[in-house]
């Protein structure tokens, strides 16, 4: 392959790498996310060669939405590698269990598993399809995930790793630690050509402020992270903050969307099943999860 030339001509440019780009581009992203259409309308879906930053509080939604968004390309038969630093394979597997087949996770974790064996035996059916692969073991080092994508012969569609913050390296502060993972991390996305997907922390401090709603500069660690992000989602969810707002409501703000639009919109959240909707689902559904709510007292992520 013919080296790049550090400098190019706009027209040669348009005439022949941009050209090709834009005539191959489909009418419907290549990683599109079904499950939340409004917002891969606005996104354009997942891109490949480019990193999406997902940021938020503790307990505000990070993880169940890196799944949701696993499960979503899963299904479309696109390959995932979820590299989690904070949940072993079988707690992820559970969680997905919950989202796809909208089963509580309170009857789960009570002993009642036997309850929803029909439900069980439907997802065992559907994920042997899946190309889904977990790590619990991979991705503190960004060497240990370039050694490891070098070696596979069909790379994944997408790399989702959760979170930035629970990683490790050789340098001698965390902030040249977070820096050099990213960069490295956003390089390798480029290089193998996948998507990439980092779920970062936000400051608790931002708590402290007039609005509880998080903001770009208060990721945690590094500003690295917003400057190479191609695209930041903050997820905020009200009712971590004020137990008077509804357990449902739940807000998404698309805060980079580079050479696209940005904005927020207002989702529902179901913690039982860490499921995302953009609208209620059936309503017997929701009158199950008011009274589940009356019997313990609320429910947390």
């Amino acid at each position: 392959m013919p080296q790049k030339q550090p400098y190019e001509r706009i027209y040669d440019v348009a005439r022949d790498s941009l050209y090709k780009i834009l005539k191959n581009r489909g009418k419907a992203p290549e990683l599109p996310l079904l499950s939340l259409p409004s917002l891969n309308k606005k996104m354009w879906g997942i891109r490949k060669g480019r990193m999406t930053l997902i940021g938020a509080r503790t307990s505000h939604g990070k993880s169940a939405m890196a799944l949701q968004i696993s499960i979503d390309l899963a299904k479309q038969g696109k390959k995932i590698l979820f590299l989690s630093l904070e949940m072993d394979n079988n707690e992820m597997t559970e969680r997905i269990y919950c989202n796809t087949r909208q089963v509580d996770n309170y009857h789960l974790l009570s002993g009642r598993f036997e309850e929803s064996r029909q439900e069980w035996d439907v997802f065992l059916e559907e994920i042997d399809n899946w190309s889904l692969v977990f790590s619990d073991m991979v991705g503190k080092d960004w060497k240990d995930i370039d050694e490891y994508l070098s070696n596979m012969k069909i790379r994944p569609d997408v790399v989702i790793l959760d979170y930035i913050q629970a990683t490790r390296g050789q340098q001698r502060t965390q902030k040249e630690q977070f820096d050099d993972y990213i960069l490295h991390f956003r390089e390798m996305a480029m290089r193998y050509n996948f998507a990439g997907i980092l779920c970062s922390q936000v400051n608790r401090a931002s708590q402290d402020g007039k609005t509880k709603e998080p903001e770009l500069h208060q990721l945690k660690g590094t500003g690295v992270l917003e400057e190479n992000s191609d695209v930041v989602i903050l997820l905020y969810y009200p009712h971590k903050n004020d137990k008077n707002e509804s357990i449902h409501k739940y807000k998404i703000f698309l805060e980079k969307n580079r050479n696209g639009r940005t904005g927020y919109m207002d989702l529902f959240y179901y913690p039982q099943y860490y499921l995302f909707t953009e609208t209620e689902i059936m309503c017997e559904r929701v009158q199950a999860l008011k009274n589940a709510e009356q019997e313990n007292n609320g429910w947390e992520e």
